[in-house]
């Protein structure tokens, strides 16, 4: 199954969570976003990214972070200034308990306001009345190539398994771009406009789950720094790509276990007696030929000069990075386009 999230997403989402965070659960999302108790988020990745986002090159970007609360517990004044101010995350009381459906339509219309209706919801239908704290978090992303895809879109095979293959229609391009290979997995960028952005495709020669399992922060900045910029020929899939994620488990065996327990939960910066029920995370990527067709008579010449060659027609990972600030926006697991 296709896994795709934004870690960039997730810590703002939790980062605001830690500004009401006291005791145990503090110090668990510290702990989890890599921080110091007291450490200021902003100033190490949100400020930076705001400064240096790529926006203005035509990449289009929709934040939305909330955190919704149960009627009739008294939000903290400063929590409520500092979310909204700083974060620019929406604070909200809803009643869950008597009204649900009410509540779960509230917060799917004000993530459609916020990404400008690409992400229309978010909050699942089966909405516990018992909910005390929900943590919802989109993030829409579409941007434009700096060498945009050819206009000749063919359908191929992609081979989902040794069993399995699948016709879906791929992209064709050539561009001096950053490539490395090995004989465990080839890597490639496709920048986007203004290059502050780019989209790295890796194609393990093996299983892509067992590769994605022996990955770390230090193995990733590996593979792009040993990555060249050179002339190198690619097909890609076309794909709309969209994730919803209840990051709850998940969060749990990561090691922020307090936050959503009602006996352990220490909230008390946001509201007294508060625990979160569900952390709601929402992707939505769009991989097209996007923009102006490259100009004719390129790609043979490519060809002929006998440069490499790579075909991604089989299960691969992907992700977003942000060379100014050296952030991972997106993360995705492709096993089936």
């Amino acid at each position: 199954e296709n896994f795709i999230f934004s870690p960039l997403s997730v810590a703002a989402a939790l980062s605001v969570v830690l500004l009401g965070a006291v005791g145990q659960t503090g110090a668990e999302l510290a702990y989890f976003l890599g921080l110091l108790a007291g450490v200021d988020f902003t100033d190490r990745y949100f400020k930076k990214f705001e400064q240096n986002s790529g926006v203005s090159q035509g990449t289009e970007l929709s934040f939305a972070n909330g955190v919704f609360i149960q009627e009739g517990f008294s939000i903290e004044p400063k929590f409520d200034e500092t979310a909204r101010n700083v974060y620019k995350c929406e604070v909200m009381p809803l009643d869950f308990l008597n009204n649900a459906q009410e509540a779960r339509r509230i917060v799917n219309e004000w993530v459609a306001n916020r990404t400008k209706g690409h992400i229309k919801e978010i909050l699942p239908d089966d909405l516990s009345p018992a909910t005390s704290v929900i943590i919802a978090n989109a993030f829409y992303f579409n941007g434009q190539w700096e060498y945009p895809f050819y206009g000749k879109t063919r359908v191929g095979s992609f081979h989902v398994s040794k069993t399995e293959s699948i016709d879906i229609p791929f992209m064709v391009n050539g561009a001096e771009i950053p490539y490395h290979y090995t004989n465990n997995y080839s890597i490639f960028g496709m920048p986007y406009k203004g290059k502050d952005l780019i989209m790295y495709i890796v194609l393990p020669q093996s299983n892509l789950h067992k590769f994605v399992s022996t990955l770390t922060v230090d193995s990733i900045e590996s593979m792009i720094n040993q990555t060249k910029v050179q002339t190198l020929l690619f097909t890609v899939p076309r794909m709309k790509m969209k994730s919803m994620l209840n990051l709850r488990k998940p969060l749990e065996q990561l090691g922020i276990r307090s936050l959503f327990n009602p006996k352990t939960a220490d909230l008390s910066g946001i509201a007294k007696g508060v625990y979160a029920n569900n952390v709601y995370h929402k992707v939505e990527i769009q991989v097209t030929e996007t923009g102006t067709v490259a100009a004719a008579g390129t790609a043979p010449g490519l060809v002929r000069g006998g440069v490499p060659f790579v075909r991604v027609d089989r299960p691969f990972l992907f992700f977003i990075y942000h060379n100014p600030t050296n952030t991972i926006m997106f993360w995705g697991s492709i096993y089936k386009p």
